[in-house]
């Protein structure tokens, strides 16, 4: 998987995440951005590098709410 491919999914799981209660969509963000960083084979270093923020943030989008 492409790293355009990887930011295209997340942006587009990011704008279903009103869809049922607000922890199970979080949850289900969380479980589909680590699922596509795997599959792409990134680290969190190089998601937070190909869009623009830092490991940090990637790695709290893992665990906020979940």
């Amino acid at each position: 998987m492409r790293q355009g491919d990887l930011l295209g999914k997340a942006r587009a799981i990011s704008d279903n995440r009103g869809a049922g209660k607000l922890g199970q969509g979080r949850a289900m963000i969380h479980d589909k951005l680590a699922l596509l960083r795997r599959r792409s084979g990134m680290s969190q270093q190089e998601v937070a590098a190909t869009i623009g923020v830092t490991r940090q943030t990637v790695s709290k989008w893992g665990t906020e709410g979940v």
